[in-house]
């Protein structure tokens, strides 16, 4: 290496040399400043994590900020339409249960309705049986089976006030305006059109089992029978009388007479029926016929 000091001596000795050198010292050192500077200055580039440049870095953000802010927008959307769901739910919920109360409530209302309107038909009813009662007592016994007539076209009757009123409109005749036909047929329709185990229905069939008893004294009679007609019609005759129609014991009692009269030849017994006709059944025809067949024995 050669030393500073000794580079004047070093090149002294020849100006040529001296100048050459000198030169080559000059460039030499420039040389080695240079190379230090751009050292210092350039620095080491890291390979590891190459650059990214600018445009590329502003396009990946915004296209990171678009794919958030379309998640957001979605996730909004997925809010707004689960809650216009459930509001949907809520409002289909509240006709639902508006209409179950509307339904409901009208339900109640038509069932009082039908209730009042069942008890205003059943006051009705009751009112125009009450008033064929009347008539009854007052002894207008055709105008008392009108009226009953009446309360059996009515509709929305209590069945037993129905099998009632006609059982009365046979009790009506068989007791009261003496028509025997008229009122078996009455007692009949008790029994065919109301339900069995009824009070009048059953009273109504006691008094039919009479008249049937009757029809089988008639057919004895028609057989020429005589005895058994004859104690068929005194059986009938003496029936109870709450049990019985009074124009149908009438019936059998002057019947019975007229067996002893003019097919027994029992004058005595004849004269005995006849009188309980008349004693007993006062307004009957048969009391009538009683008193003439009485005269002529």
């Amino acid at each position: 290496m050669i030393k500073w000091k000794s580079l004047p001596r070093y090149f002294g000795a020849n100006p040529v040399f001296t100048g050459k050198y000198t030169l080559l010292f000059i460039t030499t050192l420039m040389l080695i400043v240079f190379g230090c500077s751009s050292e210092e200055e350039t620095p080491e580039k890291d390979i590891s994590e190459p650059a990214v440049p600018v445009e590329e870095a502003t396009a990946e953000e915004a296209r990171l900020a678009e794919e958030t802010r379309l998640a957001e927008e979605a996730e909004a959307e997925a809010v707004a339409a689960k809650s216009a769901v459930e509001a949907a739910e809520l409002a289909a919920k509240k006709v639902a249960d508006e209409k179950a109360a509307a339904s409901k409530k009208a339900a109640a209302e038509k069932a009082l309705a039908t209730e009042k309107a069942a008890a205003e038909q059943d006051l009705a009813c009751q009112e125009t049986y009450n008033l064929s009662q009347e008539k009854y007592n007052d002894g207008k016994y055709e105008e008392t089976v009108t009226i009953l007539e009446k309360l059996l076209q009515m509709e929305g009757c209590d069945e037993e006030l129905s099998a009632r009123a006609q059982y009365y409109i046979g009790w009506n005749y068989g007791n009261k305006q003496f028509k025997l036909d008229a009122a078996k047929e009455a007692y009949q329709k008790v029994v065919e059109n109301y339900t069995s185990g009824l009070k009048y229905v059953e009273k109504s069939k006691i008094r039919l089992a009479h008249y049937k008893m009757s029809d089988e004294a008639e057919a004895a009679y028609n057989e020429d029978d005589f005895q058994k007609a004859v104690e068929l019609r005194e059986k009938v005759a003496q029936l109870e009388e709450k049990k019985s129609d009074k124009e149908l014991r009438a019936k059998n009692q002057y019947l019975a007479g007229y067996i002893y009269q003019k097919k027994l030849n029992d004058p005595d017994k004849a004269k005995e029926a006849y009188k309980k006709v008349i004693d007993n059944y006062a307004g009957s025809k048969y009391a009538a016929k009683a008193e003439a067949k009485l005269k002529v024995l």
